[in-house]
Protein backbone atom coordinates (compact mmCIF):
# COMPACT_ATOMS: atom_id res chain seq x y z
CA UNK A 1 0.00 0.00 0.00
CA UNK A 2 2.06 2.87 -1.20
CA UNK A 3 5.29 3.72 0.99
CA UNK A 4 4.59 0.90 3.70
CA UNK A 5 3.98 -2.87 2.92
CA UNK A 6 1.14 -5.56 3.61
CA UNK A 7 3.66 -7.05 5.51
CA UNK A 8 3.79 -4.24 7.70
CA UNK A 9 -0.35 -4.74 7.88
CA UNK A 10 -1.31 -1.80 4.86
CA UNK A 11 -2.96 -3.69 2.78
CA UNK A 12 -7.16 -3.92 1.96
CA UNK A 13 -8.64 -6.89 0.19
CA UNK A 14 -12.66 -6.69 -1.40
CA UNK A 15 -14.63 -9.10 -2.75
CA UNK A 16 -18.28 -8.19 -4.32
CA UNK A 17 -21.16 -10.44 -5.84
CA UNK A 18 -24.40 -8.44 -6.03
CA UNK A 19 -27.71 -9.54 -7.86
CA UNK A 20 -30.98 -8.57 -8.43
CA UNK A 21 -33.99 -9.82 -10.79
CA UNK A 22 -37.77 -8.75 -11.09
CA UNK A 23 -40.45 -11.15 -12.21
CA UNK A 24 -43.89 -10.07 -13.33
CA UNK A 25 -46.89 -11.72 -14.17
CA UNK A 26 -50.84 -10.46 -13.81
CA UNK A 27 -50.75 -11.80 -10.17
CA UNK A 28 -48.05 -8.94 -9.47
CA UNK A 29 -44.64 -8.39 -9.16
CA UNK A 30 -41.96 -10.25 -7.17
CA UNK A 31 -38.61 -8.55 -6.65
CA UNK A 32 -35.39 -10.73 -5.70
CA UNK A 33 -32.43 -9.50 -4.53
CA UNK A 34 -29.16 -11.18 -2.79
CA UNK A 35 -24.89 -10.39 -2.15
CA UNK A 36 -22.05 -11.53 -0.55
CA UNK A 37 -18.70 -9.02 0.43
CA UNK A 38 -15.99 -9.58 1.61
CA UNK A 39 -12.96 -7.27 2.83
CA UNK A 40 -10.10 -7.55 4.46
CA UNK A 41 -8.18 -4.96 6.11
CA UNK A 42 -4.30 -4.40 7.81
CA UNK A 43 -4.53 -2.44 10.56
CA UNK A 44 -1.00 -1.00 10.01
CA UNK A 45 0.64 -1.72 13.02
CA UNK A 46 -1.79 -0.34 15.50
CA UNK A 47 -2.49 -3.72 17.18
CA UNK A 48 -0.16 -5.59 19.58
CA UNK A 49 -2.19 -8.59 18.91
CA UNK A 50 -3.49 -8.60 15.51
CA UNK A 51 -2.31 -7.70 11.40
CA UNK A 52 -5.84 -7.48 10.13
CA UNK A 53 -9.82 -7.96 10.57
CA UNK A 54 -11.71 -9.72 8.19
CA UNK A 55 -15.11 -8.63 7.57
CA UNK A 56 -18.14 -10.80 5.68
CA UNK A 57 -21.53 -10.08 4.75
CA UNK A 58 -24.48 -11.85 3.18
CA UNK A 59 -27.41 -10.22 1.90
CA UNK A 60 -30.51 -11.72 0.97
CA UNK A 61 -34.04 -9.59 0.01
CA UNK A 62 -37.64 -10.36 -1.55
CA UNK A 63 -40.27 -8.10 -2.35
CA UNK A 64 -43.61 -8.91 -3.93
CA UNK A 65 -46.25 -6.32 -4.61
CA UNK A 66 -50.27 -7.76 -5.47
CA UNK A 67 -52.54 -5.80 -7.31
CA UNK A 68 -55.94 -5.98 -5.75
CA UNK A 69 -59.08 -4.28 -7.05
CA UNK A 70 -60.61 -0.83 -6.53
CA UNK A 71 -56.55 0.89 -5.83
CA UNK A 72 -55.71 -1.49 -3.57
CA UNK A 73 -52.11 -2.92 -3.55
CA UNK A 74 -50.91 -5.75 -0.92
CA UNK A 75 -47.07 -5.78 -0.71
CA UNK A 76 -44.61 -8.13 1.55
CA UNK A 77 -41.24 -8.25 2.28
CA UNK A 78 -38.57 -9.98 3.68
CA UNK A 79 -34.83 -9.30 4.19
CA UNK A 80 -32.19 -11.28 5.65
CA UNK A 81 -28.28 -10.02 6.69
CA UNK A 82 -25.36 -11.84 8.02
CA UNK A 83 -22.57 -9.72 9.28
CA UNK A 84 -19.65 -11.44 10.36
CA UNK A 85 -16.40 -10.03 11.76
CA UNK A 86 -13.13 -11.78 12.63
CA UNK A 87 -9.50 -10.76 13.58
CA UNK A 88 -7.51 -12.31 11.39
CA UNK A 89 -3.38 -13.29 11.78
CA UNK A 90 -2.52 -13.88 15.05
CA UNK A 91 -0.07 -11.44 16.50
CA UNK A 92 2.21 -8.65 14.99
CA UNK A 93 4.93 -8.86 12.32
CA UNK A 94 5.93 -5.09 13.66
CA UNK A 95 5.97 -5.53 17.34
CA UNK A 96 6.67 -9.38 17.41
CA UNK A 97 3.90 -10.15 19.60
CA UNK A 98 2.80 -13.40 19.14
CA UNK A 99 -0.13 -15.47 20.38
CA UNK A 100 -1.50 -13.07 23.02
CA UNK A 101 -4.41 -14.21 25.00
CA UNK A 102 -7.68 -12.67 23.35
CA UNK A 103 -9.56 -12.73 26.22
CA UNK A 104 -12.19 -9.87 26.19
CA UNK A 105 -10.03 -7.95 23.77
CA UNK A 106 -11.40 -10.13 20.99
CA UNK A 107 -12.48 -8.69 17.05
CA UNK A 108 -15.22 -11.34 16.65
CA UNK A 109 -18.41 -10.24 15.80
CA UNK A 110 -21.44 -12.53 14.40
CA UNK A 111 -24.74 -11.03 14.10
CA UNK A 112 -28.27 -11.92 12.30
CA UNK A 113 -31.12 -9.52 11.04
CA UNK A 114 -34.39 -10.85 10.09
CA UNK A 115 -36.60 -8.44 8.79
CA UNK A 116 -40.64 -9.60 7.77
CA UNK A 117 -42.75 -6.72 6.69
CA UNK A 118 -46.82 -6.90 5.38
CA UNK A 119 -48.55 -3.75 4.13
CA UNK A 120 -51.53 -2.68 1.95
CA UNK A 121 -51.61 0.61 -0.26
CA UNK A 122 -54.57 2.13 -1.69
CA UNK A 123 -53.98 5.28 -4.04
CA UNK A 124 -57.53 6.71 -6.07
CA UNK A 125 -57.37 10.30 -8.74
CA UNK A 126 -60.33 12.51 -9.36
CA UNK A 127 -62.02 12.34 -12.66
CA UNK A 128 -60.12 15.46 -14.38
CA UNK A 129 -56.99 14.15 -12.57
CA UNK A 130 -56.01 17.50 -11.03
CA UNK A 131 -56.62 15.48 -7.49
CA UNK A 132 -54.69 12.45 -6.27
CA UNK A 133 -55.22 10.58 -2.82
CA UNK A 134 -52.94 8.03 -1.25
CA UNK A 135 -52.69 6.16 1.98
CA UNK A 136 -50.79 2.88 3.30
CA UNK A 137 -50.31 0.97 6.04
CA UNK A 138 -48.37 -1.67 8.03
CA UNK A 139 -46.08 -3.66 10.25
CA UNK A 140 -42.05 -4.41 10.25
CA UNK A 141 -40.69 -6.75 12.65
CA UNK A 142 -36.89 -6.55 13.36
CA UNK A 143 -34.74 -9.49 15.22
CA UNK A 144 -31.67 -9.17 15.20
CA UNK A 145 -29.60 -11.88 16.57
CA UNK A 146 -25.75 -12.20 18.64
CA UNK A 147 -24.67 -15.69 16.93
CA UNK A 148 -21.85 -16.17 20.12
CA UNK A 149 -24.02 -15.91 22.76
CA UNK A 150 -27.89 -15.90 21.27
CA UNK A 151 -28.97 -12.77 22.60
CA UNK A 152 -31.39 -10.79 20.24
CA UNK A 153 -33.53 -8.03 20.35
CA UNK A 154 -36.74 -7.64 18.80
CA UNK A 155 -38.19 -4.26 17.33
CA UNK A 156 -41.72 -3.84 16.15
CA UNK A 157 -42.91 -1.21 13.66
CA UNK A 158 -46.24 -0.07 12.73
CA UNK A 159 -47.12 2.41 9.97
CA UNK A 160 -49.28 4.69 8.59
CA UNK A 161 -49.04 7.14 5.77
CA UNK A 162 -50.59 9.63 3.12
CA UNK A 163 -50.48 11.63 0.82
CA UNK A 164 -52.62 14.38 -1.12
CA UNK A 165 -51.22 15.84 -4.66
CA UNK A 166 -52.71 18.94 -6.57
CA UNK A 167 -52.03 19.77 -10.03
CA UNK A 168 -53.42 22.74 -11.26
CA UNK A 169 -54.99 22.50 -15.01
CA UNK A 170 -54.43 24.49 -17.73
CA UNK A 171 -56.58 24.96 -21.06
CA UNK A 172 -55.33 21.82 -22.41
CA UNK A 173 -56.40 20.21 -19.56
CA UNK A 174 -52.58 19.37 -18.70
CA UNK A 175 -51.15 19.91 -15.38
CA UNK A 176 -47.79 22.05 -15.45
CA UNK A 177 -47.26 21.79 -12.06
CA UNK A 178 -47.78 19.79 -8.65
CA UNK A 179 -47.97 20.76 -5.61
CA UNK A 180 -47.77 17.29 -3.07
CA UNK A 181 -48.35 17.11 0.66
CA UNK A 182 -47.58 13.78 2.68
CA UNK A 183 -47.86 13.06 6.37
CA UNK A 184 -46.32 9.48 7.79
CA UNK A 185 -46.97 8.53 11.33
CA UNK A 186 -44.89 5.11 13.06
CA UNK A 187 -45.62 3.47 16.51
CA UNK A 188 -42.01 1.79 17.52
CA UNK A 189 -42.00 -0.86 20.53
CA UNK A 190 -38.42 -1.11 20.78
CA UNK A 191 -37.38 -3.16 23.85
CA UNK A 192 -33.94 -2.72 24.22
CA UNK A 193 -32.79 1.25 25.26
CA UNK A 194 -29.59 2.77 25.51
CA UNK A 195 -27.59 1.89 28.34
CA UNK A 196 -30.09 -0.97 29.42
CA UNK A 197 -33.03 -2.84 29.15
CA UNK A 198 -35.47 -0.38 29.64
CA UNK A 199 -38.59 -0.80 26.92
CA UNK A 200 -39.26 2.07 25.13
CA UNK A 201 -42.27 3.36 22.49
CA UNK A 202 -41.17 5.98 20.09
CA UNK A 203 -43.92 7.64 17.75
CA UNK A 204 -41.46 9.15 14.62
CA UNK A 205 -43.63 11.14 12.16
CA UNK A 206 -42.67 13.01 9.17
CA UNK A 207 -44.48 16.18 7.19
CA UNK A 208 -43.72 17.04 3.63
CA UNK A 209 -44.79 19.56 1.21
CA UNK A 210 -43.12 19.19 -2.34
CA UNK A 211 -43.89 21.47 -5.50
CA UNK A 212 -43.21 20.78 -9.05
CA UNK A 213 -43.16 22.75 -12.21
CA UNK A 214 -41.98 22.41 -15.27
CA UNK A 215 -38.64 23.48 -16.08
CA UNK A 216 -35.46 23.39 -18.97
CA UNK A 217 -35.45 22.30 -22.38
CA UNK A 218 -34.46 18.59 -21.34
CA UNK A 219 -37.84 18.26 -19.33
CA UNK A 220 -36.28 18.70 -15.53
CA UNK A 221 -39.32 20.15 -13.43
CA UNK A 222 -38.01 23.08 -10.88
CA UNK A 223 -39.06 21.90 -7.19
CA UNK A 224 -38.44 22.62 -4.22
CA UNK A 225 -39.08 20.94 -0.68
CA UNK A 226 -39.51 21.02 2.81
CA UNK A 227 -39.92 18.44 5.17
CA UNK A 228 -39.81 17.56 9.51
CA UNK A 229 -40.33 15.87 11.92
CA UNK A 230 -38.54 13.16 14.12
CA UNK A 231 -37.22 9.95 12.85
CA UNK A 232 -35.77 6.87 14.65
CA UNK A 233 -34.02 3.86 13.08
CA UNK A 234 -32.22 0.21 13.66
CA UNK A 235 -28.41 1.03 13.09
CA UNK A 236 -27.50 -1.14 10.09
CA UNK A 237 -24.70 -2.46 11.33
CA UNK A 238 -23.35 -4.21 7.80
CA UNK A 239 -23.43 -0.15 6.93
CA UNK A 240 -21.60 0.89 10.03
CA UNK A 241 -18.76 -1.58 9.95
CA UNK A 242 -18.36 -0.41 5.97
CA UNK A 243 -18.69 3.67 7.15
CA UNK A 244 -16.37 2.82 10.47
CA UNK A 245 -14.02 0.54 9.60
CA UNK A 246 -10.91 1.19 12.29
CA UNK A 247 -14.05 1.28 14.97
CA UNK A 248 -14.31 -1.76 17.54
CA UNK A 249 -18.35 -2.20 17.73
CA UNK A 250 -18.83 -5.33 19.50
CA UNK A 251 -22.33 -7.45 19.44
CA UNK A 252 -23.22 -6.23 22.68
CA UNK A 253 -23.07 -2.57 21.29
CA UNK A 254 -25.29 -3.88 18.21
CA UNK A 255 -28.05 -5.06 20.90
CA UNK A 256 -27.69 -2.92 23.40
CA UNK A 257 -27.58 0.72 21.44
CA UNK A 258 -29.47 -0.03 18.18
CA UNK A 259 -31.77 2.51 18.02
CA UNK A 260 -30.99 6.09 16.59
CA UNK A 261 -33.87 8.72 16.98
CA UNK A 262 -33.41 12.03 15.84
CA UNK A 263 -35.14 15.29 15.03
CA UNK A 264 -34.82 16.26 11.93
CA UNK A 265 -35.29 19.37 9.01
CA UNK A 266 -34.92 19.16 5.27
CA UNK A 267 -34.70 21.88 2.98
CA UNK A 268 -34.06 20.88 -1.23
CA UNK A 269 -33.97 23.16 -4.08
CA UNK A 270 -33.83 21.93 -7.96
CA UNK A 271 -33.33 25.21 -10.52
CA UNK A 272 -33.12 25.22 -13.65
CA UNK A 273 -31.98 28.60 -14.01
CA UNK A 274 -31.78 28.55 -17.95
CA UNK A 275 -32.62 25.30 -20.19
CA UNK A 276 -28.91 24.22 -20.00
CA UNK A 277 -28.29 25.43 -16.32
CA UNK A 278 -29.54 23.68 -13.26
CA UNK A 279 -28.95 24.65 -9.13
CA UNK A 280 -29.14 22.00 -6.87
CA UNK A 281 -29.18 22.46 -2.99
CA UNK A 282 -30.12 20.44 0.06
CA UNK A 283 -29.79 21.55 3.92
CA UNK A 284 -30.02 19.02 6.65
CA UNK A 285 -30.57 19.28 10.23
CA UNK A 286 -30.47 16.49 12.79
CA UNK A 287 -30.39 16.37 16.42
CA UNK A 288 -30.51 13.12 18.97
CA UNK A 289 -33.77 12.69 20.92
CA UNK A 290 -34.52 10.73 23.95
CA UNK A 291 -31.05 9.53 24.86
CA UNK A 292 -30.99 7.33 21.59
CA UNK A 293 -27.74 8.89 20.60
CA UNK A 294 -25.18 8.07 17.43
CA UNK A 295 -23.45 4.99 17.65
CA UNK A 296 -19.86 5.73 16.49
CA UNK A 297 -16.15 6.20 17.08
CA UNK A 298 -14.17 8.31 19.70
CA UNK A 299 -10.04 8.96 18.67
CA UNK A 300 -8.63 6.60 21.77
CA UNK A 301 -7.58 3.52 21.02
CA UNK A 302 -8.66 -0.27 22.64
CA UNK A 303 -6.51 -3.36 23.54
CA UNK A 304 -6.98 -4.21 19.64
CA UNK A 305 -5.51 -1.14 18.28
CA UNK A 306 -9.10 0.12 17.23
CA UNK A 307 -11.29 2.87 18.04
CA UNK A 308 -13.20 2.61 20.89
CA UNK A 309 -17.03 3.12 20.57
CA UNK A 310 -19.68 5.43 22.03
CA UNK A 311 -23.06 6.09 22.06
CA UNK A 312 -23.06 10.46 21.05
CA UNK A 313 -25.85 12.69 21.57
CA UNK A 314 -25.32 15.00 17.98
CA UNK A 315 -26.48 18.15 16.57
CA UNK A 316 -25.39 18.10 12.96
CA UNK A 317 -26.19 20.50 10.12
CA UNK A 318 -24.84 19.31 6.23
CA UNK A 319 -25.17 21.42 3.36
CA UNK A 320 -24.29 20.74 -0.20
CA UNK A 321 -24.67 22.97 -3.36
CA UNK A 322 -24.05 22.23 -7.05
CA UNK A 323 -24.31 23.93 -10.48
CA UNK A 324 -25.30 21.46 -13.21
CA UNK A 325 -24.43 22.69 -16.81
CA UNK A 326 -25.38 20.79 -20.49
CA UNK A 327 -23.28 21.06 -23.34
CA UNK A 328 -24.10 19.01 -25.87
CA UNK A 329 -23.43 15.38 -24.57
CA UNK A 330 -21.28 16.66 -21.91
CA UNK A 331 -22.43 17.27 -18.33
CA UNK A 332 -20.41 19.68 -16.54
CA UNK A 333 -20.96 19.90 -12.21
CA UNK A 334 -19.29 21.73 -9.90
CA UNK A 335 -19.98 21.54 -5.75
CA UNK A 336 -19.41 22.25 -2.61
CA UNK A 337 -20.14 20.15 0.28
CA UNK A 338 -20.20 20.92 3.91
CA UNK A 339 -20.53 19.50 7.71
CA UNK A 340 -21.21 21.31 10.75
CA UNK A 341 -21.39 21.63 14.22
CA UNK A 342 -21.09 17.85 15.33
CA UNK A 343 -18.34 16.70 12.15
CA UNK A 344 -19.07 12.80 11.46
CA UNK A 345 -15.73 10.89 12.64
CA UNK A 346 -14.40 10.00 8.97
CA UNK A 347 -15.91 13.01 7.04
CA UNK A 348 -14.57 15.74 6.03
CA UNK A 349 -15.26 19.28 6.61
CA UNK A 350 -15.91 20.79 3.53
CA UNK A 351 -15.79 19.28 0.11
CA UNK A 352 -14.78 20.78 -3.34
CA UNK A 353 -16.31 19.03 -6.26
CA UNK A 354 -15.68 19.26 -10.35
CA UNK A 355 -17.07 16.85 -12.55
CA UNK A 356 -17.34 16.16 -16.25
CA UNK A 357 -19.38 13.41 -17.72
CA UNK A 358 -19.79 12.16 -21.62
CA UNK A 359 -22.67 9.97 -22.41
CA UNK A 360 -23.13 8.90 -26.06
CA UNK A 361 -26.49 9.81 -27.41
CA UNK A 362 -27.31 6.18 -28.07
CA UNK A 363 -25.71 4.88 -24.54
CA UNK A 364 -23.55 3.06 -26.27
CA UNK A 365 -20.16 4.37 -24.16
CA UNK A 366 -19.24 7.57 -21.49
CA UNK A 367 -16.77 8.64 -19.65
CA UNK A 368 -16.19 10.95 -16.76
CA UNK A 369 -13.22 12.85 -14.78
CA UNK A 370 -13.96 14.11 -11.53
CA UNK A 371 -12.17 16.07 -8.85
CA UNK A 372 -12.63 16.48 -5.34
CA UNK A 373 -11.26 18.41 -1.98
CA UNK A 374 -11.50 17.71 0.81
CA UNK A 375 -10.72 20.07 3.73
CA UNK A 376 -10.32 19.33 7.27
CA UNK A 377 -8.80 15.42 6.81
CA UNK A 378 -5.27 16.71 7.30
CA UNK A 379 -4.24 15.51 3.47
CA UNK A 380 -4.36 18.40 1.25
CA UNK A 381 -3.99 16.27 -1.88
CA UNK A 382 -6.70 16.31 -4.27
CA UNK A 383 -8.54 13.23 -5.24
CA UNK A 384 -8.60 12.61 -8.87
CA UNK A 385 -11.01 10.11 -10.15
CA UNK A 386 -11.89 8.86 -13.76
CA UNK A 387 -14.04 6.17 -15.56
CA UNK A 388 -15.24 4.74 -18.75
CA UNK A 389 -17.86 2.05 -19.98
CA UNK A 390 -19.10 0.31 -22.97
CA UNK A 391 -22.02 -1.65 -23.82
CA UNK A 392 -21.20 -4.21 -26.26
CA UNK A 393 -24.75 -5.67 -25.85
CA UNK A 394 -27.86 -3.99 -24.20
CA UNK A 395 -27.54 -6.67 -21.55
CA UNK A 396 -23.77 -6.22 -20.92
CA UNK A 397 -21.46 -3.38 -19.68
CA UNK A 398 -17.97 -2.95 -19.42
CA UNK A 399 -16.78 -0.17 -16.92
CA UNK A 400 -13.34 0.31 -15.87
CA UNK A 401 -12.55 2.91 -13.03
CA UNK A 402 -9.67 4.59 -11.74
CA UNK A 403 -9.55 6.31 -7.76
CA UNK A 404 -7.50 8.54 -6.65
CA UNK A 405 -5.58 8.82 -9.32
CA UNK A 406 -2.60 11.20 -8.06
CA UNK A 407 -1.80 9.00 -5.12
CA UNK A 408 -1.78 5.87 -7.23
CA UNK A 409 0.83 7.68 -9.89
CA UNK A 410 2.96 8.59 -7.06
CA UNK A 411 2.89 5.58 -4.79
CA UNK A 412 1.32 8.23 -1.76
CA UNK A 413 -0.90 7.08 0.83
CA UNK A 414 -4.43 8.79 1.91
CA UNK A 415 -4.98 9.75 5.64
CA UNK A 416 -8.62 8.35 6.49
CA UNK A 417 -8.73 9.58 10.00
CA UNK A 418 -5.17 9.92 12.06
CA UNK A 419 -3.18 7.23 12.05
CA UNK A 420 -5.17 5.18 9.96
CA UNK A 421 -4.65 5.75 6.47
CA UNK A 422 -5.80 4.11 3.19
CA UNK A 423 -4.53 2.62 -0.30
CA UNK A 424 -3.37 5.54 -2.07
CA UNK A 425 -5.42 5.28 -5.49
CA UNK A 426 -6.41 2.02 -7.72
CA UNK A 427 -8.00 0.61 -10.49
CA UNK A 428 -11.42 -1.45 -10.90
CA UNK A 429 -12.14 -2.95 -13.72
CA UNK A 430 -16.47 -4.47 -13.72
CA UNK A 431 -19.08 -6.31 -15.85
CA UNK A 432 -22.39 -5.91 -15.19
CA UNK A 433 -25.07 -8.77 -17.18
CA UNK A 434 -28.72 -7.44 -16.62
CA UNK A 435 -30.85 -10.89 -17.92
Amino acid sequence: MGEHSAREGFFFNNIQLWGTKEISGKRGKLSLSGGYESFDIGLQGQSSLFDDINRKNIVLGARYLLPLSSGFFLTSDGDFQWVNRYAGVPGNKKTGAEDVPLGDNSLDMSLVNISPGLGVMWSTRNRDKSHNFGISAGVDWDMLLNTENAESQHRLDFELSGFWTWSPLNREQRGTSRFTVSLSGDLVYYPLGTGGTQKKLITPFALTGLWESAGGLRGDKMSFSLSGGLQSRQIDSMELEKKEPFTNFSGKDYLRYGEESYWFGDFQAYIPVLSYLVLDGTVKFQKTAFGLGELTAIPEKTAEGLFYSQTKDVTRLETAFSLLAYVGDFTLVGGWQGYFIDKPVYKPSQEFLAEATYSDKNGLWGASVSVRELLGTGDGTPIVDTSAYIKPASSLTLKITMEDAIKLFTGKQRIVVKPFVKQGGSVTASVEFVY
